[in-house]
This record gives C-alpha cells, sequence and structure tokens, in this order.
C-alpha cells in the first residue's frame, strides 16, 4: 500500500484519510523500487494535482488505484480505480472488503492515518 501524501484543501482541512499505508510519497516523486506484487496506490483529488498524475501514470502491471477525494477524469484503462467518493468509515469498509476479495491483506495499522 503506497499513499501519495498530498495537503488537504482549505474545504476538508486536516483529516485522516486512506488505509494505513506502506510506503509515503511526496508528489512527483518517484513510486520506490518494491516487490514484483500487487500494488495498491491511494490518492486524494489526483486530477487536480499534475504532479499527483505523473505518479499514477507510472503505474503499471498489477495495481489499483483508490481515489479517496472527488474523483475526475481519468484515462488510464491499464489500471482499476476504486472510487469511494471520498473518505468516510463506510468507504473504508467498502475498499477494505473490495481488496481483500482481491488477495490485499493489510498487515498494519488500524485503518486510519493522520
Amino acid at each position: 500500500m503506497v499513499t501519495v501524501d498530498t495537503e488537504a484543501n482549505i474545504a476538508v482541512g486536516d483529516v485522516p484519510w486512506g488505509l494505513p499505508p506502506d510506503v509515503v510519497v511526496r508528489p512527483g516523486d518517484p513510486l520506490p523500487d518494491l516487490p514484483d506484487a500487487p500494488l495498491v496506490v491511494q490518492v486524494r483529488d489526483a486530477h487536480r494535482r499534475p504532479e499527483v498524475g505523473r505518479t499514477v501514470a507510472e503505474l503499471r502491471g498489477a495495481a489499483v488505484l483508490v481515489e479517496w477525494g472527488w474523483p475526475g477524469a481519468y484515462d488510464d484503462p491499464g489500471v482499476p480505480r476504486l472510487c469511494p467518493q471520498g473518505y468516510s468509515l463506510p468507504g473504508v469498509a467498502a475498499v477494505t472488503e473490495v481488496l481483500r476479495r482481491a488477495g490485499w491483506n493489510p498487515t498494519t495499522g488500524s485503518g486510519h492515518r493522520r
């Protein structure tokens, strides 16, 4: 689980979002070398941040994108995207269930991060 850590917009403020990450990268940073395993990358408002879009564009292979912000245009049919329409406890439960059914096994944290 990789989180692309972005600042919140003024309407949302500093609130927890996303599932517990194994790796956190800054927007625009390249993704780290990771084991050859399925990759989950979580972002928020990727369509509003070109530097996040560049990171998302690097995704290849067995990967899925979780967009915790309000989803915008998405032009990469090669990487599936989950869009829970913002961060909420029901959204976390739904995303967690979808990922678990696909074989993801969370190993850290409580499901919230700050």
